[in-house]
């Protein structure tokens, strides 16, 4: 940038590659912390009133402009759910449901389609129990990989997306935080 002062067409490239580089890594540096945090037991989750439907909003404000300027369409269904106002962390709902549609976004060629289905199981005794599904029409892992989906720093390399860069915690880190929140992922 400072060799192209001049040229404002180079300059707005140069920023734009810092901002997408500078967001690269601070997203890497939190997943450390993150699973640095998970592996201390240090993690923290609040038990906080939130609104389901306002959390699902804001998840779906991020993912879908991302999925049409890739190409893919973008949708989610919502069935059976009784109970919007839950208490738990948000926050941490939030984090595991972006982490999950990022890769499945990531994953799937353009054209291709990507959905968040979400399902309550059950409400009994001011427990809900909700089924948060994501589907994508990519192209799917190997059957050899999928024991090591949850590892830390562990990717699969498929032919064809050797420009996908990642740390390989965020699905470990997935898993933790549905631990921790006392849910299963598979």
């Amino acid at each position: 940038a400072k060799n192209h002062m001049d040229d404002k067409e180079k300059m707005e490239d140069c920023l734009n590659k810092i901002d997408l580089s500078g967001g690269h890594l601070l997203e890497l540096i939190n997943k450390v912390l993150d699973m640095s945090k998970i592996e201390d037991g240090r993690l923290s989750v609040s038990h906080e009133k939130f609104d389901l439907g306002r959390l699902l909003e804001s998840v779906t404000a991020i993912i879908h402009p991302q999925a049409v300027d890739r190409g893919l369409e973008f949708d989610e269904s919502i069935q059976g759910v009784m109970d919007e106002e839950l208490i738990g962390d948000s926050m941490r709902v939030n984090q595991i449901l972006l982490n999950l549609l990022s890769n499945a976004l990531k994953f799937t060629p353009e054209g291709g389609h990507v959905r968040l289905d979400v399902r309550q199981l059950f409400s009994q005794k001011g427990q809900v129990r909700l089924r948060f599904t994501v589907s994508d029409t990519g192209t799917g892992m190997s059957e050899g990989f999928l024991k090591h989906l949850y590892e830390p720093f562990k990717q699969e390399r498929r032919q064809g997306y050797s420009h996908m860069q990642g740390t390989g915690l965020g699905m470990s880190i997935t898993k933790n935080l549905v631990t921790i929140l006392g849910g299963t992922i598979g």
